[in-house]
């Protein structure tokens, strides 16, 4: 994996702390065959555009009490689930992205080692 310097704020609101960020090989060659910086991809993915899970502002209105209260015991939906680790500052925050055909996933751990990765399915 490669360690990643990321820009920490230019024009757009970090809804989270990204914290150390990484990348996988294979990950970082489909961004580049595309033409995309991973900063570009962690900007989305920290302003609340998960890609395939949906955007942030458009989910939040739709998160019930309970929902929040029970997280993954009332809901499997993942931008639900990325809004209430949002809103809580605990879980797992999950972005789906296709870029050229390819899937590409950035997840972020909300805790005291919390860290950021950007990697393909075959990588989990």
């Amino acid at each position: 994996m490669l360690n990643l310097f990321h820009e920490t704020k230019e024009d757009f609101t970090m809804l989270f702390d990204l914290q150390q960020c990484t990348a996988t090989p294979a990950a970082l060659d489909v961004l580049e065959q595309a033409g995309i910086s991973p900063n570009d991809l962690l900007k989305r993915h920290v302003s609340g555009d998960f890609g395939k899970a949906g955007h942030y502002n458009d989910i939040l209105p739709e998160l019930t009490k309970e929902e929040i209260s029970l997280q993954a015991l009332a809901t499997s939906d993942d931008g639900k689930l990325n809004a209430i680790a949002i809103k809580t500052g605990d879980g797992q925050i999950m972005s789906y992205y296709c870029i050229n055909g390819e899937d590409v996933w950035v997840s972020t751990y909300l805790d005291e080692e919390g860290y950021t990765t950007i990697l393909l399915p075959s990588d989990y």
